[in-house]
């Protein structure tokens, strides 16, 4: 989600690499942030002595990740609580205004948009409209839960009940 997000630059930066970050929420601090765990973690794997320095690093480097992560959520959080970026949520009541005005004209019950078509279904069914819907019924499928193949139910001595 975050690629697709648009990215404003508040800030006028001659340098084309800091202008083309694809988090709009990223900033200086988590990038300093970042380059230290990415150190840590360098350190750590790189370390082939003792076992007990080794772990010292490894807690060192976990340490890290979770500053980076903790305060890169709090970055992702300001941003969009900030005024400026209010474009998305003006956005998003706007599209759920729309959606609460579409639903209201479908009936909760039967889920039908108007009362003349939940008239049409409640209808009583007739003898044609049951002769019709088995003429369609494609032959040769596997029987359903009353046992009886399509071909049978096909049969136009049956409907003549």
């Amino acid at each position: 989600m975050d690629e697709y997000l648009e990215y404003k630059d508040f800030n006028e930066s001659t340098n084309k690499r800091k202008r083309n970050i694809g988090k709009p929420y990223w900033n200086a601090e988590l990038q300093q942030r970042l380059l230290e765990t990415n150190k840590t973690e360098k350190e750590f794997l790189k370390f082939k002595g003792d076992r007990r320095i080794r772990k010292q690093l490894e807690n060192n480097y976990k340490l890290k990740r979770r500053e980076f992560d903790k305060h890169g959520k709090k970055s992702m959080l300001n941003f969009f609580q900030n005024e400026a970026n209010n474009e998305f949520i003006d956005e998003m009541e706007k599209l759920n205004s729309r959606w609460k005005q579409e639903l209201s004209n479908i009936d909760i019950e039967t889920g039908i948009e108007n009362e003349h078509t939940a008239n049409a279904i409640n209808d009583q069914i007739s003898l044609e409209e049951t002769k019709q819907a088995l003429r369609s019924v494609k032959l040769g499928k596997a029987v359903g839960i009353d046992n009886l193949p399509n071909e049978i139910l096909r049969n136009d001595n049956l409907t003549n009940v």
